[in-house]
């Protein structure tokens, strides 16, 4: 009996690129360190 099964591409051999979309809902009073946090968040 087949469980599972999972394919996984190298979407750079590909040539595509990944971009991921999220969404960030801080606490109270936290905007300004996420913001701080996302400037800090190395990008490829």
């Amino acid at each position: 009996m087949v469980r599972g099964y999972r394919a996984e591409v190298d979407s750079q051999r590909l040539g595509y690129t990944l971009t991921a979309i999220i969404r960030i809902r801080p606490a109270q009073g936290q905007l300004r360190s996420v913001a701080e946090l996302v400037q800090q968040t190395p990008r490829s």
